[in-house]
């Protein structure tokens, strides 16, 4: 089996200017867990839950923390985001595929043309348990 049959086609992206608040909005409106980060029409990184948790809600009311946070979220998605993301391509054998998401501890994949890097999907934990969901069910 291969990429191209458990990717999700035609993902969602945000540009590197949108701020860190306005992406985690969108992921939380969206129940997406990753987002490709596009710039100048390429994809220029990836931004996953998980960094938007690194920038969290101070546990006491500190007003100066507050505000400290408040100008965190108003930053570009560009200061947190991975750059320079792991990927693969279509054609790319999924248990392949599985193992890199696995041994660099990645929970997604954007999919790319192997000519010219366009982004074209991307392969997600979810993705691959809808594959082994499948598979079991038959």
């Amino acid at each position: 089996m291969l990429v191209s049959d458990a990717m999700t086609k035609n993902p969602m992206t945000v540009s590197a200017s949108t701020s860190i608040g306005e992406v985690a909005r969108l992921m939380l409106d969206e129940g997406v867990r990753h987002l490709p980060v596009m710039e100048g029409g390429g994809m220029v990184g990836i931004i996953s839950d998980r960094d938007i948790k690194s920038v969290s809600m101070p546990r006491l009311v500190d007003h100066e923390a507050i505000d400290v946070l408040r100008a965190r979220y108003d930053q570009p998605i560009s200061e947190l985001m991975a750059g320079d993301p792991l990927t693969a391509y279509p054609e790319t054998n999924l248990a392949e595929a599985v193992d890199r998401m696995i041994d660099n501890r990645v929970g997604a994949l954007p999919i790319v043309n192997a000519d010219t890097g366009d982004l074209l999907g991307i392969l997600s934990q979810s993705d691959v348990l809808r594959v082994a969901r499948d598979r079991l069910e038959d």
